[in-house]
């Protein structure tokens, strides 16, 4: 009987330190600590990913507690109880802390 094959520690690491470096890389980039997602999907769109691998990395470092996921309401001039939609951002939990 073997044990089942799960990801190992050192894998894991690998992975959120490659997935650090790339969104820390956007960040850095705007040198701001919160995006709009569209900057952050434009941003990798023009280094070459596909939506779809910008939404599984948004969704990864999400996952892994890089970033966190806000809506941003928007108001009509004048009448901010009077919300139109909403935007969504990107905050970067390491820039929190400093």
């Amino acid at each position: 009987m073997g044990r089942k094959r799960g990801r190992d520690k050192k894998e894991v690491k690998e992975e959120r330190r490659r997935i650090e470096a790339l969104v820390m890389e956007a960040f850095q980039h705007f040198n701001a600590n919160e995006l709009y997602e569209e900057k952050f999907v434009k941003y990798f769109q023009k280094r070459g990913m596909s939506r779809d691998e910008i939404d599984r990395l948004w969704v990864r470092a999400m996952n892994l507690d890089i970033i966190r996921i806000e809506a941003e309401p928007i108001w009509e001039p004048g009448k901010p109880w009077n919300i139109l939609g909403q935007k969504t951002v990107f905050v970067l939990v390491k820039g929190e802390e400093e």
